[in-house]
């Protein structure tokens, strides 16, 4: 999603150092897409922002590990960690936002392991179920399912009326 920070007028431009509020998770766009999308959340996992001026200004990115979920800070050659209350401000600039993945399971028996994980996009739901062992090797089946996965919270559930 990219965030509109410059504005260019006839005699001259400027950067616009708004802060708009996003979410981390659960970002609903479905008020804003077609009737016939089936809602999803999407999570935030890395922006890229923009400090200084129109002519002179400086990038940085913030990317969430995908494991751990701590945050970290790209600015040239140093990273460093970062408090996820740091994200929002006013030189957010392109946000990178995926659908939500979750219903992962996997159990293990000595040799053996069985297990499945789910990945929703807006309209699908597709689960990867799998097995192997030493005397069937390895074995997956994927299960694709049109469904609405995600409930619609109260909030987002109609287009707010002026």
């Amino acid at each position: 999603m990219h965030l509109k920070r410059f504005s260019q007028t006839e005699e001259f431009s400027e950067k616009l150092n708004t802060i708009v509020d996003f979410p981390l998770i659960g970002l609903y766009m479905s008020l804003y897409a077609a009737e016939d999308i089936v809602p999803c959340p999407y999570n935030l996992y890395a922006m890229s922002n923009h400090s200084g001026t129109t002519y002179s200004g400086h990038y940085t990115a913030y990317c969430g590990h995908l494991y751990t979920k701590i945050w970290h800070e790209y600015n040239d050659s140093l990273v460093s960690s970062m408090s996820s209350s740091s994200l929002v401000s006013g030189d957010a600039f392109i946000l990178f936002n995926k659908p939500e993945a979750d219903l992962k399971y996997e159990q293990r028996d000595g040799d053996s392991v069985k297990g499945n994980c789910s990945v929703a996009d807006p309209c699908t739901l597709c689960t990867v179920h799998y097995s192997a062992d030493n005397h069937d090797m390895f074995n997956t089946v994927v299960e694709k399912q049109k469904t609405q996965v995600y409930p619609v919270p109260a909030a987002h559930s109609a287009p707010v009326q002026n």
